[in-house]
């Protein structure tokens, strides 16, 4: 895999978790539940060399964005209809602008919510 398609692979897997964890919150069961789990485990073994090299680079960088990404797994999997809405106006936005986002950090998320 190209270093493009490792990003997505990484991507995928967190959007098959949060499948996951949505299909627990709706205590779903049975072959759709096991599809998506054995699918997600299949997409894990294929980014899994990517994961290994970032860790071998920065283990702590790896520990740190593995908790960011199940802390939002599961914010996201439990979000109501109209909250996603409005979660992705907020990250839409927040896309718009990533440039200045990332200059100024909670900056710019104080003036956006006040």
């Amino acid at each position: 895999m190209d270093k493009n398609n490792d990003k997505n692979g990484i991507e995928l897997v967190l959007i098959l978790s949060i499948a996951l964890e949505t299909m627990d919150a709706y205590q779903m069961k049975g072959k759709v539940r096991e599809t998506a789990r054995a699918f997600k485990i299949q997409v894990e073994k294929n980014v899994e060399n990517h994961i290994k090299k970032l860790y071998e680079t920065d283990e702590e960088f790896v520990h740190n964005a593995l908790k960011i990404y199940e802390r939002m797994i599961k914010q996201v999997a439990h979000m109501n209809a109209a909250d996603l809405i409005l979660y992705s106006e907020f990250t839409d936005h927040f896309i718009k602008n990533i440039e200045l986002v990332r200059k100024k950090g909670v900056v710019f998320f104080d003036k956006l919510i006040k």
